[in-house]
C-alpha cells in the first residue's frame, strides 16, 4: 500500500480560506506587523477572527484598531494581548516578527476605517 504525501507550499496556510489551513500544521500562525513611530497594529484576516472568535469578534476589541477590505489591523496594547488571548485558548502560537513593516512616518494604516463594534 502506497502513502500519498501532497506538496503544501508554506502560502498555502496563509492565503486560504479554508479555516483548517490558516494554521500551519506545528499550530503556529504568522501575522505582519506594521508600525510608524507611535504605533504598531497586527495585520489579520476577518475570516481567521471568526474562526478563531466567532461571529461577534468584533464585540471583543476596541476602536483603537483599524480596518480595510478583508483585514482588520489590531493595535499593539490591548487588542493583540486579546488576539493572543484568543490564540492561547485554541493553542495556537503566533509569529509576529517574521513580516514586519516599519516606516519613519505616520503609517497609512491611520487613514483606514476604525474597527466599528458591529459588523455595518
Amino acid at each position: 500500500m502506497a502513502l500519498m504525501v501532497a506538496a503544501i507550499k508554506p502560502d498555502d496556510f496563509y492565503n486560504s480560506n479554508n479555516f483548517d489551513s490558516m494554521i500551519s500544521p506545528l499550530n503556529k500562525k504568522k501575522f505582519e506587523v506594521f508600525s510608524d513611530p507611535s504605533h504598531s497594529w497586527i495585520k489579520v484576516k476577518k475570516t481567521f477572527l471568526t474562526y478563531l472568535i466567532g461571529d461577534d469578534w468584533r464585540k471583543c476589541f476596541t476602536p483603537s484598531s483599524y480596518e480595510r477590505a478583508d483585514f482588520v489591523y489590531l493595535e499593539e496594547k490591548e487588542d493583540a494581548a486579546t488576539l493572543h488571548y484568543h490564540l492561547k485558548q485554541k493553542s495556537i502560537q503566533p509569529e509576529l516578527a517574521l513580516q514586519e513593516h516599519k516606516t519613519n512616518r505616520p503609517s497609512k494604516i491611520r487613514g483606514y476605517d476604525r474597527l466599528a463594534p458591529i459588523g455595518l
